[in-house]
C-alpha cells in the first residue's frame, strides 16, 4: 500500500529506506515484517537497488540494547549485515539537509525524534520509507510502503 508524497511509486522496485524496526524484522526473517514490505525488500536486493537504513536507526538499536529491548547479539548480527561486503543496505549519514528535512515531519503527531529522522532521512533522499508505523504512514510529506 502506497502513502504519501508523488514520484517514485513505491509498486515499482527502487531504493528505499527501512525504518529501524523495518531493518531488524528483515535481517531476523522476522514474521512480523508485511508481504509486502518483504517483496520490496528482496526485489530492491536482487536489483541491486540500495536500501537505506539511518544513521538513527543504528542510534536507535543502540538506544535500545541499552534499554534492555534488544541484546547485544542482535545488534551485532544486524550491524554485520548492514556493513557485509554484498549488503544491500547502504547506510544513510544523516546530514544538515535532512536534518532541516525534519521541519516536513511534524512533532505532533510524530513526537519520537528517531522516527522524524528516519522520515527525513527517505523525504530527502526522494525515496519510498518501508515502516509499520501507522503515524508516519498518515503522513502526506512522506512516501510510505507496508
Amino acid at each position: 500500500m502506497t502513502h504519501g508524497r508523488a514520484g517514485l511509486v513505491a509498486d515499482e522496485s527502487g531504493p528505499l529506506v527501512a525504518d529501524t524496526h523495518t531493518f531488524a524484522w528483515y535481517v531476523k526473517a522476522s514474521p512480523r515484517l508485511s508481504d509486502r514490505a518483504r517483496e520490496l525488500l528482496q526485489e530492491a536486493t536482487l536489483e541491486t537497488f540500495p536500501i537505506f537504513v539511518s544513521t538513527a536507526s543504528m542510534v536507535e538499536l543502540r538506544y535500545l540494547v541499552e534499554k534492555g529491548t534488544l541484546t547485544e547479539e542482535h545488534f551485532d548480527a544486524m550491524l554485520a549485515a548492514l556493513l557485509a561486503p554484498d549488503s544491500a543496505f547502504e547506510i544513510a549519514s544523516f546530514d544538515g539537509v535532512m536534518a532541516q528535512t525534519v521541519a516536513e515531519i511534524p512533532r505532533d503527531p510524530v513526537g519520537d525524534p528517531f522516527d522524524r529522522m528516519i522520515a527525513a532521512t527517505a523525504v530527502a533522499l526522494g525515496v519510498p520509507l518501508v515502516t509499520c508505523d501507522r503515524k508516519l504512514r498518515a503522513l502526506p510529506a512522506v512516501e510510505t510502503v507496508w
